[in-house]
């Protein structure tokens, strides 16, 4: 004898169709949203790998990776210094720091009507003010905030950090500049190191006033040393 179907059987066995009718639009909806987001995702990671290594300088491909670089600086600071590499050689950093003094400095000492002495004396100060800020920045992060990163890492952050050197010669605008660069090493500790804000602002805040105060006594220091009116760094008496 043939049982006349009935959903009711189906639903007391627990197998609804009417229910399973609406799970399986749900079900396609959720699999086409999670296919979307992975493509997404695969290509926000194939655009940040095509700048080098994460988001590091490549300098294989030195004008589209510096032009990435630069433009990942300014607009998504916090998500750049994210996805730096932590440990590893320096050479691709120190060559975009290079590069980025460079042009700074060739700019001051023509504003300044200097020649190459002037060039060479803004060129090694800044190259050797960034290495000595490095080392004391991250000697202060590790042993007072307990620091998670690398000094390559820190180094990092000082390297890309000064992109801003490039508008420090603009009125007004290198003002602006160099508050936008410190708030970049402030991004990049809490970053790289796991800081706080708090712990990134007392550490930018220290390495701010050492700096102001080292480059004075320089300064003052070198004066008799240096023939620094005629370099155009102080006006001739």
């Amino acid at each position: 004898m043939l049982r006349r179907y009935s959903p009711r059987n189906d639903c007391k066995k627990g197998i609804c169709l009417c229910e399973r009718s609406e799970a399986i639009p749900a079900l396609n909806n959720f699999a086409i949203t999670s296919n979307i987001l992975i493509k997404q995702n695969l290509a926000l990671r194939s655009i940040r790998n095509g700048l080098g290594l994460e988001m590091e300088f490549d300098a294989f491909r030195l004008v589209e990776s510096f032009a990435g670089v630069c433009r990942e600086i300014i607009l998504r600071p916090k998500e750049f210094f994210r996805t730096l590499p932590r440990e590893g050689a320096i050479g691709n950093p120190l060559l975009f720091l290079f590069i980025c003094v460079f042009l700074s400095c060739l700019v001051m000492a023509n504003m300044l009507n200097g020649d190459y002495r002037l060039f060479l004396v803004l060129f090694t100060a800044n190259l050797l003010s960034d290495f000595i800020m490095t080392g004391i920045l991250h000697g202060l992060v590790k042993k007072a905030f307990s620091g998670q990163a690398s000094i390559a890492a820190t180094f990092r952050v000082f390297a890309y950090s000064s992109l801003t050197d490039l508008a420090a010669w603009i009125p007004f605008v290198g003002t602006i500049a160099t508050f936008y660069g410190l708030y970049l090493v402030f991004l990049g500790l809490q970053e790289i190191h796991q800081l706080r804000p708090r712990q990134a602002g007392i550490a930018v805040i220290a390495i701010t006033a050492l700096s102001l105060g080292a480059g004075i006594a320089v300064l003052a220091a070198g004066k008799d040393l240096l023939p620094l009116a005629e370099l155009g760094l102080l006006p001739a008496e």
